[in-house]
């Protein structure tokens, strides 16, 4: 049962909700059979809300998913135990048992079709495959959560028997917090697949023990039940293991605590992905290209991947850029650079703090500059490493000339704009109040380049300070009047004659 999952807003938006507040749920409200219905229908929901998302996604029609056979046959199987588990606790009458245990077994028997479905669906060639692996995995973790909460409503069945159902979302949290993905070793693989299948096997069975229509004592299932809750928790706590050991290794000893810190901050506070993407909303429109020069854990990509557009992510900094490589590296819509922006192309020296990867910068004044802002002094760039450097006049000529262009890279923004020479529709750059010099060099910039006209983000408020843009010599004056503060943020400028 190993949780394979694109990095995607799916489980943040459908799927985490659906598991916590059905993981509670589970615990508070007795399986009877209307509830199983409702229970089963919103696992259905669930999956059907998250494939269509993920279809979205993947630039395919909506519900394309559904074209396909194989996936059919999956979908039918929570259709399927819904209706076995309902039959199954409605009552004592005999029809209604022998009914609710051959629909189980019905159910089981799918996950054999679907995956011969597949395999022919994929030998011919036509239709392409559609989310077959995500669907199948996900569907059956609601199936184990409907099994695992009915059989516990029966006598005799210990109430630990849920776990079986819920570990799968446990863990899924959890991996969520670290989406990693990676090639688990083929022992791990073989194993995960053996303890999946015995676990089904022993649900089965056990559903049928329940019913009365297999001649065994309730009793007689607590040994394979717990071993079936010990072997899933091995399983999950092994891939736990090794994906925190590929996360290490693939990361750094030294960089990793910093990037598991930058990964809550950027991508775990709840809704900060819907502010950015209605901020964003203003200055991009569907296929548009973004560049994010200084993309860090890619939290940008991912709303601007949402809303449509092709993104160039540059990240010279090799810890995050190997994150961005895992996440993005097979989205057409996403081009990851391991390479910094600057005035010229040529190599730097890119310095970071211990365990905070946030601060890497190519640049020794902003450096030293920020050495005496409170919040600041204590801070050591002890870490550096050498990184490839082009331009934004090379970019443009390698990728195209972008609709918007975030540049945010720890008071190096002058130095990046310098290597611009012609004037893009929209773009920003961060400013901190202690070192407001690159910030000002950089309003000079913009001025030479073009009609631009300029609005302030405070922090990441994913909000405009004023609802009419300023021109240049009113910014200026608002960001002298910062000098000493502590709130920083990120400068905006539009071209006066591309407004949305």
């Amino acid at each position: 049962m190993t949780f394979h999952g694109a990095f995607s807003p799916v489980y943040s938006r459908v799927l985490v909700p659906t598991a916590v507040v059905g993981g509670f749920l589970v615990f508070l409200v007795p399986a009877n059979s209307g509830t199983v219905v409702v229970a089963g229908v919103l696992a259905l929901v669930s999956v059907l809300a998250g494939a269509h998302l993920l279809s979205k996604e993947s630039g395919l029609p909506p519900w394309a998913f559904l074209g396909r056979a194989a996936n059919l046959v999956t979908l039918s199987r929570l259709v399927l135990l819904t209706a076995s588990f309902a039959l199954g606790l409605a009552g004592p009458q005999p029809l209604g048992l022998w009914m609710a245990g051959l629909l189980g077994v019905v159910a089981w028997l799918t996950d054999l079709v679907d995956g011969k479905l597949a395999r022919r669906s994929d030998a011919a060639g036509s239709p392409p495959r559609l989310l077959g692996g995500w669907l199948d995995a996900e569907t059956d973790s609601a199936g184990f959560l409907l099994a695992s909460w009915t059989l516990a409503s029966f006598p005799g069945v210990p109430g630990w028997v849920i776990l079986i159902g819920l570990y799968r979302y446990g863990f899924g949290v959890l991996f969520r917090l670290i989406p990693w993905n990676f090639r688990f070793p083929p022992w791990f693989q073989q194993g995960s697949r053996i303890v999946a299948a015995a676990s089904q096997v022993v649900l089965g069975f056990s559903w049928l023990v329940v019913l009365g229509l297999v001649p065994l004592p309730v009793t007689a299932l607590v040994p394979a039940l717990g071993t079936t809750v010990l072997l899933l928790a091995a399983s999950f706590l092994i891939e736990t293991v090794l994906r925190f050991l590929d996360f290490r290794r693939a990361t750094g000893p030294q960089a990793w605590p910093g990037l598991l810190r930058s990964l809550v901050l950027y991508h775990h506070q709840p809704f900060r992905q819907t502010r950015l993407r209605r901020f964003y909303r203003s200055l991009l429109s569907p296929g548009d290209l973004a560049f994010d020069v200084g993309a860090h854990v890619g939290n940008r990509v991912r709303a601007w991947c949402a809303l449509g557009c092709r993104v160039v992510a540059f990240e010279p900094q090799s810890s995050c850029r190997v994150l961005l490589d895992r996440w993005f590296g097979e989205d057409p819509q996403v081009t990851v650079v391991g390479e910094g922006l600057g005035s010229s192309e040529g190599r730097l020296l890119l310095r970071r703090p211990a365990g905070n990867p946030t601060l890497a910068s190519f640049s020794g004044t902003w450096i030293a500059d920020l050495a005496a802002v409170p919040g600041f002094q204590s801070t050591r760039w002890s870490q550096q490493e050498w990184a490839p450097v082009t331009t934004l006049d090379a970019a443009f000529v390698r990728f195209g000339i972008p609709a918007f262009i975030k540049i945010d890279v720890e008071g190096f923004e002058a130095e990046v704009l310098a290597g611009l020479s012609v004037p893009v529709r929209a773009l920003s750059v961060e400013f901190v109040p202690g070192a407001l010099g690159p910030a000002l060099a950089c309003l000079d910039k913009l001025e030479a380049l073009g009609p631009y006209q300029f609005n302030v983000s405070l922090g990441e408020s994913m909000h405009l300070l004023w609802p009419l843009w300023l021109d240049g010599p009113a910014l200026r004056a608002y960001l002298e009047s910062l000098a000493g503060g502590d709130r920083g943020g990120d400068l905006y400028a539009r071209l006066r004659t591309s407004q949305k």
